[in-house]
C-alpha cells in the first residue's frame, strides 16, 4: 500500500526503497509483483514483463508473481503462456478466491468453459458467504451446468438474502423463461405481469412477493 501510494504521487524514489527492502528479505517475487504494478500504473507493460521474468528466472515461484505475470501475458496476446502461469499459480494456491477466479475467466475467455465452471464450483461452495463469487458460478451453471441446480440455488439465496439485488433479478429472469408455476409469472389471460422496469431492478413490491413465494 505505501509503494501505490507512493507510486499515486509520482515519488518513484520511494517506491524504489519499498522494493529494494522487499527484496533484501529474499522476497523476490513479492517485490517484482510490486514493481511490476508500479509499472502498469505508468503504462510500461514490457518492463513490468521483464521485471517478473526476471525474479522467475532467479527460482522464485511466488504464486501472485505467476499470477500478475500470466495476466500481463494475456494482454499481450499469449494467451497459451497466460493459461500456463495462471494454471500453475492455481495449483499453488487452489483456496485462493482471487486466483481461483482469475484462472476461471481466462479458461472461460480462451474456450475451456467446462473446466472454468469446475473451478468456480469448487471455489465457490469452500466460499458460500462472497457473494460476487456466488453470482459467478451460478451465472456459469446456469448458461452450461446444472441449470435446475442453479436455479434451486438461487431461491435459496434469496431466501437467506433477500438484498442480493444480482440474485433477484436473475432468479426472477429464470422464473419468466422456466416457470415453476406459470400462474406466478403470468396474468389471467397469459401475459406476463411485470414490466421491463420491474425486470431490471426485481424491487417492486409486486416482484419481490412473488420471489417470496418460490423461495
Amino acid at each position: 500500500i505505501a509503494a501505490t501510494d507512493a507510486a499515486e504521487r509520482k515519488d518513484y524514489v520511494s517506491v524504489e526503497k519499498y522494493v529494494a527492502a522487499i527484496a533484501s528479505t529474499g522476497e523476490l517475487g513479492l517485490a517484482a509483483t510490486i514493481q511490476s504494478r508500479i509499472l502498469i500504473l505508468q503504462d510500461k507493460l514490457p518492463e513490468a514483463i521483464a521485471v517478473l521474468q526476471d525474479a522467475r528466472s532467479k527460482g522464485d515461484q511466488n504464486p501472485i508473481m505467476l499470477r500478475q505475470l500470466g495476466m500481463l501475458y494475456e494482454r499481450t496476446g499469449n494467451i497459451e503462456l497466460a493459461v500456463e502461469l495462471i494454471r500453475e499459480s492455481y495449483d499453488r494456491r487452489p483456496n485462493d478466491v482471487i486466483t481461483a477466479r482469475t484462472f476461471a475467466e481466462l479458461l472461460q475467455r480462451s474456450g475451456e468453459r467446462q473446466k472454468a465452471l469446475q473451478i468456480l464450483q469448487q471455489i465457490a461452495r469452500g466460499n458460500p458467504e462472497d457473494n460476487e463469487l456466488m453470482m459467478s458460478w451460478l451465472d456459469r451453471e446456469s448458461q452450461i451446468g446444472d441449470r435446475s441446480g442453479a436455479f434451486a440455488l438461487r431461491k435459496r439465496l434469496y431466501r437467506d438474502r433477500p438484498s442480493l439485488a444480482k440474485n433477484s433479478l436473475e432468479l426472477a429472469r429464470m422464473l419468466l423463461e422456466t416457470p415453476s408455476d406459470p400462474n406466478l409469472m403470468l396474468d389471467n389471460n397469459g401475459a406476463q405481469k411485470f414490466t421491463e422496469q420491474d425486470m431490471r431492478d426485481a424491487a417492486t413490491p409486486t416482484m419481490q412477493q412473488q420471489l417470496a413465494a418460490t423461495a
